[in-house]
């Protein structure tokens, strides 16, 4: 599952399904994977869920808003220490603040050029691209 090459310094893996009828026992979920990884850090990544329910997986599922909803609040419970994070999608901005702090909790470097490209980058058919530092100044003057 985790395959890590030399020199990796952070690895991962991305989990959907955190709905009480995808996973009945969250804490002990949470439990196996600190026990199972003893130096892991847990990230929860919060995203509005009427957009998450139009992303490609749960765009066929059967009240998608409301079950993330009720997953996303169920995962706000996990309290922020040195092992869980919580990161907000929708809080991305030019000032990249919320990734700083990501960057700090995983205790990786900061690296804006390389966060601005990935950023930059269409990854989906529905991705937004962050806007530069000079359309957020254009815009806030009000001038294109």
């Amino acid at each position: 599952m985790l395959r890590p090459e030399p020199g990796d310094k952070v690895l991962g893996f991305k989990e959907i399904r955190y709905t009480p009828e995808h996973m009945l026992d969250l804490a002990g979920y949470l439990e196996f994977l600190r026990q199972a990884f003893p130096n892991c850090k847990i990230v929860f990544n919060h995203r509005d869920p009427a957009a998450v329910a139009k992303s490609s997986w749960w765009v066929k599922v059967r009240g998608a808003e409301e079950k993330i909803r009720a997953a996303d609040e169920r995962l706000l419970t996990v309290d922020v220490d040195d092992r869980h994070f919580h990161f907000s999608y929708d809080e991305i901005d030019d000032s990249l603040d919320n990734i700083r702090a990501l960057m700090r909790f995983l205790g990786v470097r900061f690296d804006e050029r390389a966060i601005r490209k990935v950023l930059g980058t269409p990854h989906s058919t529905i991705t937004t691209r962050l806007p530069t530092t000079r359309q957020v100044a254009h815009q806030q003057r009000g001038t294109h």
